[in-house]
């Protein structure tokens, strides 16, 4: 949570050692998409997928097992993905 927050650290002698730290709230997650349809039967769709906000890395699951931002070679169907901080659910895309 953000905040201010202080720290007593004291060791067996009784000596102590007292600290502050701020913590920030990281700005909301943005999702950005871009898809290519599929030439009709041709695989040649893509969807391409760029975040901002929150905090990075950021890390993606396709329903195909992808982990990158970007697949290619697509055909018409539904496709999901899961990043690190954030569940959209699901990405539907007709390629």
């Amino acid at each position: 949570m953000a905040g201010t927050y202080i720290v007593t650290i004291t060791d067996s002698a009784g000596n102590s050692f007292i600290s502050d730290f701020r913590l920030d709230q990281p700005q909301p997650l943005q999702l950005n998409t871009s898809l290519i349809p599929e030439t009709e039967y041709q695989k040649d769709g893509s969807v391409y997928i760029s975040i901002s906000g929150g905090t990075s890395p950021y890390f993606f699951l396709w329903n195909t097992g992808d982990i990158n931002d970007t697949l290619k070679g697509l055909s018409a169907a539904d496709i999901s993905v899961i990043t690190q901080t954030l569940i959209i659910a699901p990405l539907y895309a007709w390629l």
